[in-house]
């Protein structure tokens, strides 16, 4: 006879209390998201279904001259979605009183196929950017996007992401002073540090 698996109240399994599942129920979740195994799968990559609401959408930013979106696929990644929530509450907290407030915006981003698999896992890296003093630079219009890198392969890869905008000021503004020898700028309203930057046109 083959052993038989022991069950009971002596024989259950520890109770798996890490934050990130706390993060994949309720509320917390994004209503896209499918059940996963995060024991063993920290990123899932999900086409999305065409002709859907949510590909409907995409498509509508996409659609732009010399863009035609062939496919869509949706980055669930609970590492990160759990970081992003908890960095919302903090930039909640650290603009009360500063006439500033937390703005989410949905940005786009060009990648390639070297390094999206790594934003997906990892999140954007000053690492793997061309020029790592200009930043992560992300554009308000996928066709902006598109045309901030040169054309490497015909098939192409926009990434659309959330992206939170605390204090948000111009390449040269007052109000944002730099320490000598720093590479971190403060804002003089908030006393914390300016964590996006946008130009003329007020696009980041």
């Amino acid at each position: 006879m083959g052993d038989k698996t022991k069950t009971g109240v002596f024989h259950r399994k520890p109770l798996d209390k890490r934050f990130v599942l706390q993060v994949t129920s309720g509320q917390r979740a994004p209503d896209f998201w499918v059940p996963m195994d995060i024991s063993d799968t920290e990123c899932k990559i999900m086409e999305v279904r065409k002709f859907s609401a949510n590909y409907f959408e995409l498509d509508a930013k996409f659609r732009r001259p010399g863009l035609e979106l062939i496919s869509a696929y949706a980055v669930q990644n609970p590492f990160l979605w759990g970081q992003y929530l908890l960095r919302r509450e903090q930039l909640k907290m650290q603009l009360t009183g500063t006439g500033y407030a937390v703005k989410e915006k949905d940005f786009f981003y060009k990648s390639d196929f070297k390094n999206f698999e790594k934003i997906c896992r990892q999140n954007f890296d000053l690492r793997y950017e061309q020029d790592q003093r200009a930043g992560v630079t992300f554009y308000t219009d996928a066709l902006a996007a598109n045309s901030s890198k040169p054309e490497m392969e015909n098939v192409r890869i926009i990434i659309m992401t959330k992206v939170l905008v605390g204090t948000c000021v111009k390449r040269v503004e007052e109000g944002a002073t730099e320490s000598a020898g720093q590479s971190v700028s403060i804002n003089n309203k908030t006393d914390l540090p300016i964590d996006t930057y946008t130009d003329q046109s007020r696009t980041v």
